[in-house]
């Protein structure tokens, strides 16, 4: 065993940093990093996913690992169990991880962190990583704490470490660098460019009630009235709330930003709205988004199951009668509607916001690397999508 572990992952931006020609280390990679060509060796590989998956010639990445798993005679594969399929296969020895550092908590994110409490374990004097970048906003995000976890472990143990990332580790010095200001003025200049996005949305959607109003009047007059637009007036009922919702979640974003901005002014002189409230109200709206949206299907099954009511020949009492259950559940369909346009409005505003503030961190010298949400911010709203919903209601005319 060598004094240094390397430890590397896929990632293209960085397990290229690594000398494989090297001979002062050990290197263990994952899954089936060591059949690819970046791969040229390694001393160990760390296969911890379940059985179902690496036995599956359905894997993602090379439909036949599980035959080099199989007659692999050359590399330690580091599993969850000791497979009598897998020759080379070594049980990971987490409990005996556990045993030797107690005070360490059980908190294994990827098979990174799996790796890093190995090395840590074995007792190797340096530990080098590559290839490892689990960026916020991909699928590896969540394992980014685990992986900073177990990196301080191994610090702490007085360890020699070194993370070959330009995005891990990078993070701004929290109370000291990265309070950058937003000019008032982004949100005051985005408050009037939605005001007319705003009257759009409110127009279209005022007509689409309108029309229901008129079929619904219609038909409770003459049960052979044309309900061949019906079900598509019902829906642009909820697009144009739905749509009404999103334009006012954006604008009181804004609002509350610009509001509380100015009573900080007031107070103190300065204003600052931080990232972690842009990033916070912006999960809030993703979540709320999803509670909404999953009341909204089960309104929306109620309101399909009483529309089917109006295509069965009655009497006016009858029709008087659906309608007093019709009507309410299309205003709550609305309403359900709105709230998660609302909901999406607020996450967009803010992780737009956040965007904003993370080019101006960078421009200003701030930030090494480009913000991680690698997107550009989109402030403008589709207000060609509020006029085709103006021109929409005109044709069901």
């Amino acid at each position: 065993m060598k004094k240094t572990i390397a430890i590397v992952g896929s990632h293209p931006d960085t397990r290229g940093r690594l000398d494989f020609d090297r001979t002062d280390c050990d290197i263990w990679v994952f899954n089936e990093a060591l059949k690819e060509e970046w791969c040229k060796r390694a001393d160990g590989v760390f296969q911890m996913h379940l059985p179902e998956i690496w036995r599956s010639t359905a894997n993602r990445n090379d439909p036949k690992h599980y035959e080099w798993l199989k007659s692999n005679q050359d590399v330690d594969i580091y599993m969850t169990e000791a497979f009598e399929d897998v020759p080379k296969s070594i049980k990971y020895p987490l409990s005996d991880i556990l045993s030797r550092f107690p005070t360490t908590k059980r908190y294994f994110t990827s098979s990174v962190s799996y790796a890093l409490a190995l090395a840590i374990f074995k007792g190797y004097e340096r530990i080098e990583i590559y290839g490892v970048e689990m960026e916020t906003g991909t699928e590896y995000g969540h394992q980014r704490v685990g992986v900073a976890y177990w990196i301080g472990v191994a610090d702490g143990l007085g360890i020699e470490t070194e993370y070959c990332s330009d995005k891990f580790f990078t993070a701004p010095l929290y109370g000291y660098e990265g309070n950058v200001r937003m000019d008032m003025d982004v949100f005051t200049q985005r408050i009037e460019q939605l005001k007319p996005a705003q009257k759009h949305a409110q127009e279209a959607h005022d007509q689409a009630m309108e029309i229901v109003n008129e079929l619904t009047a219609a038909w409770a007059a003459d049960w052979k009235t044309d309900l061949s637009q019906f079900d598509e007036v019902i829906t642009a009922c909820g697009q144009t709330g739905h749509n009404f919702g999103m334009v006012d979640g954006s604008m009181q974003v804004n609002e509350q930003y610009l509001s509380a901005c100015q009573r900080m002014k007031e107070e103190t002189g300065n204003y600052l709205i931080v990232r972690q409230e842009l990033e916070g109200n912006m999960l809030a709206g993703h979540n709320e988004r999803e509670a909404n949206y999953r009341e909204l299907m089960e309104v929306s099954a109620q309101l399909t199951q009483i529309r089917k009511e109006f295509d069965k020949p009655n009497n006016l009492e009858y029709r008087q009668r659906v309608l007093r259950k019709f009507k309410p559940l299309l205003m709550k369909f609305i309403e359900g509607s709105t709230k998660t346009g609302m909901c999406t409005g607020v996450f967009n505003e803010n992780r737009n916001l956040m965007l904003i503030h993370d080019q101006i961190l960078s421009a200003q010298g701030a930030l090494d690397v480009e913000p991680e949400l690698d997107m550009e911010p989109n402030m403008e709203q589709d207000i060609s999508v509020l006029e085709a919903d103006l021109e929409n209601m005109s044709h069901y005319r």
